[in-house]
């Protein structure tokens, strides 16, 4: 753990050395050639000596344009460096939902007094959670309302690769200044103050014809009686046409007042359907966290597009979180987003059999407790099991030795599948699964498996 903060922290202060590469491999071309110029006699040839006029001239051209694209920049660079400090914010972001995509968010960036150099480039690089840096995007285009070249502000929509289904906070930003020769970048740290959350995305369509089990409004007529629990707590004045076995005699004996208990009865509406997904993980999540944050983000996708499918039909849905999460949107989406795996609260702690319509479990949800929950349920009560080693699987058979020999991995997700063919994890969760699976099978109870 030690050596990754060191890493980050190295490759953070990295970003602002002012030379590419490029002019690494400038300098070095420059010195080689310098010195072979050097160790040649000019009086041998006269034809020696237009080369060496010739060879000079180019250098004190190339030197004029590098200086140029330097001064360019430093000019920016400088301007933005004072501007900052006296107007704020020195860079805003703005979220697209609309046009997200699988693992990817679009972000509009406005840098508003911010001047590209001569030529040159301005790049955005942002820093987030615990000091990872995203990938640079250009900021391509001039504000709207700006046409001249010396007009501060400058503008770009960008795809931005994030992994985790989660809340993204940024604490900074690093912006680049880069000359045309893509010589020199100049880089100033910038405060944000800003969270995006990348929400899960819809899998697949599902069919999920489902029957809501809790009564809060008697609008929607069901086809089968469902009996309907009186209340134990609130009580009602007794009438002449209630039955006297109902009267509470403990409270008549204590306030001298008649009051009944509301009796159970058999209800033809129902309104609302529970849906009851649980992230309680029995499993180490320190042990093999890289994959356990990748199979959590693949659950999320999959409680989305089940959620998706419940609002679908005529019933109100109820998500029920088994976490406290600090929504203040109070969106079921950013709820989803936010959930963690935990261990405070097992499946049967949470659930509520009589009011559980839909129960959404996973690959390493505790079997004790799942064994202790599933007589409980009756068989209007659905529980969806997703197989999170679904996360890791390939398209082809061999896949991932192409990948491991031949094909680059382009993300983290692409390296964990790499490695998942021999890991330890993948054998231990097969073995959960078709425990579990044995165990929703002798239950009889009504379940699918997905995906």
């Amino acid at each position: 753990m030690r050596q990754k903060l060191w890493f980050k922290a190295i490759r953070y202060y990295w970003q602002f050395q002012p030379f590419h590469l490029s002019f690494i491999l400038l300098m070095v071309l420059y010195a080689i050639i310098r010195y072979f110029t050097l160790s040649v006699k000019v009086d041998t040839s006269s034809f020696i000596g237009l080369i060496l006029l010739m060879t000079k001239i180019v250098f004190v051209f190339a030197l004029v344009i590098i200086l140029f694209g330097l001064l360019s920049t430093l000019i920016c660079f400088g301007w933005f460096w004072y501007r900052k400090t006296k107007q704020k914010p020195a860079i805003t972001l703005e979220l697209d939902a609309e046009q997200q995509k699988q693992g990817d968010v679009v972000i509009r960036t406005v840098l508003p007094f911010a001047l590209r150099p001569f030529l040159g480039y301005v790049n955005v690089r942002l820093q987030y959670d615990q000091g990872d840096l995203s990938s640079k995007f250009r900021m391509e285009r001039k504000r709207k309302g700006q046409w001249f070249f010396f007009q501060p502000g400058l503008e770009s929509t960008n795809r931005l690769h994030l992994d985790d289904i989660k809340e993204y906070r940024f604490q900074r930003a690093i912006i680049y200044f880069e000359d045309f020769l893509r010589l020199f970048s100049l880089a100033i740290p910038v405060s944000v103050f800003d969270h995006i959350k990348n929400i899960p995305r819809i899998q697949q369509e599902l069919n999920t014809p489902i029957q809501p089990k809790k009564t809060e409004e008697e609008k929607v007529r069901i086809q089968q009686l469902r009996k309907v629990e009186g209340e134990y707590l609130n009580y009602k004045k007794f009438e002449n046409s209630d039955d006297v076995r109902r009267i509470v005699w403990k409270i008549f004996a204590k306030n001298k007042e008649l009051v009944v208990r509301i009796p159970e009865i058999m209800d033809p509406f129902s309104s609302h359907i529970y849906f009851y997904p649980s992230y309680f993980n029995s499993e180490n999540n320190l042990a093999y966290a890289p994959y356990h944050q990748a199979m959590l983000n693949f659950y999320k996708h999959w409680v989305y597009t089940l959620y998706h499918a419940l609002t679908e039909q005529q019933f109100e849905v109820q998500y029920i979180a088994d976490q406290l999460i600090r929504d203040t949107q109070r969106n079921t989406e950013y709820t989803i987003t936010l959930s963690e795996w935990h261990q405070d609260k097992v499946l049967s702690n949470f659930v509520k059999p009589q009011h559980a319509s839909v129960i959404c479990i996973h690959s390493f949800s505790d079997i004790k407790d799942l064994e202790k929950l599933l007589p409980s349920l009756d068989a209007q009560t659905k529980i969806y099991f997703v197989r999170l080693s679904a996360s890791m699987r390939s398209l082809y058979l061999f896949h991932w030795m192409y990948r491991l020999f031949f094909l680059p991995a382009k993300d983290e997700l692409a390296k964990l599948k790499n490695r998942w063919p021999l890991h330890p994890l993948k054998f231990k969760t097969y073995q959960r699964e078709k425990k579990i699976l044995n165990l929703l099978k002798q239950s009889d109870c009504n379940f699918e498996m997905l995906p």
